[in-house]
């Protein structure tokens, strides 16, 4: 039997990243398994033991190389509002790392140092009950976070695709290009 986890596990692993194990089906294809995920470093040996068919995560935050990795996650509008972030990020980004998450993108970069990071954009909406929520346009997720790796499921059916860029060449930004990016997707925030 085709050990797909494993071999998923293993790629995240040799590019310096932390893999996360997520679950097989349904909507736990894009949460994690295992109790402890958000600090453990696991390796080889330990990702021979997951299950073959699991979707795999990668964390964000920390890497073992004390370097941090952050994923800029634009959700809704992402068809109006990626492609003009990105134009102006190419700036100082001009190999960027796109997933394409079939609803929206994910962008990886590395930075020296913790960075600030959350819901950098939002917009309030009325639900059914009359009361007024934030729906997120673009969040970065770091420290203690994850995101779903690539040819990996989505619950919808369709895949995680890397759209461009590479996992082993991740764009190193200073802090004040990080800010940079921070700043253009902050000017899509519609929250008072």
């Amino acid at each position: 039997m085709a050990r797909i986890t494993q071999t998923k596990a293993n790629q995240i692993l040799e590019h310096g990243l932390n893999p996360v194990l997520l679950g097989a089906g349904g909507n736990a294809l894009k949460v994690p398994q295992l109790k402890g995920w958000q600090e453990a470093i696991y390796t080889a040996a330990d990702v021979a033991h997951w299950p073959a068919r699991n979707n795999i995560g990668i964390r964000c935050g920390i890497l073992p190389d004390g370097r941090y990795l952050y994923v800029f996650d634009f959700d809704k509008h992402a068809a109006r509002i990626f492609p003009q972030w990105l134009k102006a990020a190419e700036v100082i980004m001009p190999n960027p790392v796109i997933v394409n998450t079939g609803k929206g993108y994910h962008v990886y970069v590395i930075t020296d140092s913790p960075q600030k990071h959350g819901t950098i954009a939002a917009e309030p909406v009325e639900d059914d009950s009359g009361r007024t929520r934030n729906d997120v346009i673009i969040e970065v997720r770091g420290d203690k976070q994850q995101v779903v790796s690539p040819d990996s499921n989505h619950p919808s059916g369709r895949r995680y695709e890397l759209a461009a860029g590479d996992l082993a060449n991740l764009p190193n930004l200073t802090t004040n290009e990080y800010r940079y990016l921070s700043d253009l997707a902050a000017k899509h925030d519609k929250r008072q």
